[in-house]
Order: C-alpha cells, then sequence, then structure tokens
C-alpha cells in the first residue's frame, strides 16, 4: 500500500488509485491554493491579472482589517448587519494590485474619497489630497506594527 502527506496539513493516508494524491480532500486543497496566492502576493508582488478584484485578496485584507472598515472602524450598520466592504485601490490606480495599496473599505467611507469609481479625477482640492495622504501614512504605519496573520479560509 502506498502512503503521501497532504501538502496543507501534513496528514499521512493511503493513496488512492489515482496518478496524483497530494491532498486529504478538497478543502486542503483550496486551503493549500490560498495561501500560496497570499504568501506570492505579499512576497513576490505577484497579483491578478484580471480587472476585477478576485476574492481571496478582498478575504485576506479582512482578515487583517478585522472585518472592520479602514476609515470608520466600524463593522455593522445601525441594525446590526454587517456592513457591505468594497475593495478600495489607495492611490486611484486601479491596475496596481501591491499590498500596501488596498484596503477594504465599507460602501459609505468609499463614496467619500476622491477616487470613487473615477469621479472627478481633475477636481481634487489640497484638503482632500492631504486627508487622503494622511490617511494612507497611518495605513502603512498600522501595517508596519501589526504582524500580518497567517491565511485562513474560516
Amino acid at each position: 500500500m502506498k502512503y503521501y502527506n497532504c501538502l496543507n496539513c501534513g496528514k499521512n493516508n493511503i493513496a488512492t488509485r489515482q496518478k496524483v494524491n497530494k491532498y486529504c480532500n478538497n478543502t486542503c486543497q483550496l486551503e493549500f491554493e490560498y495561501r500560496q496566492r497570499i504568501t506570492n502576493w505579499l512576497d513576490n508582488g505577484k497579483s491578478w491579472t484580471s480587472k476585477e478584484v478576485p476574492l481571496w485578496p478582498r478575504r485576506y485584507l479582512l482578515q487583517v482589517q478585522n472585518n472592520k472598515c479602514t476609515r470608520c472602524k466600524c463593522s455593522k450598520d445601525q441594525i446590526g448587519r454587517p456592513l457591505t466592504m468594497e475593495y478600495n485601490h489607495i492611490d486611484g490606480k486601479r491596475f496596481n494590485n501591491e499590498f500596501k495599496n488596498g484596503e477594504m473599505i465599507c460602501v459609505q467611507c468609499h463614496s467619500l474619497t476622491h477616487t470613487y469609481k473615477a469621479k472627478n479625477r481633475t477636481k481634487i482640492t489640497e484638503e482632500q489630497v492631504k486627508a487622503e495622504r494622511l490617511h494612507i501614512l497611518q495605513l502603512f504605519a498600522q501595517r508596519r506594527r501589526e504582524a500580518l496573520p497567517d491565511p485562513t479560509l474560516h
């Protein structure tokens, strides 16, 4: 009988008739691939190529932010329902998908940013620029101080 170790959890399993046995089950495979994507994004700067932001960076940023908006620090609305969060490219450039350029913010806070859906690209006031720079500096300082969590699916 042949045995193999799961690439994700390291559990020793009996090999089946399949040619390749790498994971215990689909959950282990998904978790392993998610961790690989996050590691490549953080360490090597590899990101996604599609126009839309995939689910995995959103999920990880929410995990880093404890499911709270980075601007207002809220996680629930007045009734107690979870807020809808959106991915915000801090510098407004949607193809700059670096970790330091992304944040998850609530819809209300996102609508107040000067880069929201490319509105007012040329009509930005000095106050908006200063406020945005201050927020970016605070966010970077916070990410340097705190250790990043280990990516988990649950």
